[in-house]
């Protein structure tokens, strides 16, 4: 539907009808929008460009604030997560194929998040932002996503 609707902001932020709520904390699950992204287009035998489009199109359109930013972290978590055992998601590393402005922007919200990380949840009880990073490099991200 999201690809269809070519809604790529709504569909990774999980805004409207792709909002999915955790049923302890009523946040967005973000893995169950990939998860049904991953089944869409096995399903469809959709391109995995076609994926990496759309992800470089959510990239454009957000801003560059903290909203967005872990937005993003909760999105890279998600996707290397599946990736081991999605097959779908194994024709490639989306930050590879987004290009080298995606992944600036990358960059430059991932070093927001470092900047903003710490403070905005000083009173919840969630991972660090170094615990969230070493995850995602450990599922498979190559890249040192505050260099990009």
């Amino acid at each position: 539907m999201a690809l269809e609707n070519k809604e790529p902001v709504e569909f990774f932020c999980g805004k409207g009808p792709y909002f999915s709520p955790d049923p302890d904390w009523g946040e967005h699950l973000y893995i169950n929008n990939w998860q049904g992204i991953c089944a869409h287009l096995a399903e469809s035998n959709i391109e995995i460009s076609i994926l990496n489009d759309f992800f470089l199109r959510y990239l454009e359109g957000i801003s560059i604030l903290y909203e967005a930013a872990d937005s993003l972290l909760m999105n890279l978590s998600a996707y290397y997560g599946l990736r081991r055992d999605k097959k779908v998601l194994q024709r490639g590393d989306i930050l590879s194929e987004i290009g080298v402005l995606g992944r600036e922007k990358v960059g430059e919200l991932f070093r927001l998040l470092r900047r903003e990380y710490a403070e905005k949840n000083k009173h919840r009880k969630v991972r660090s932002l170094n615990d969230w990073l070493e995850k995602i490099k450990s599922d498979g991200c190559i890249y040192d996503l505050e260099g990009l």
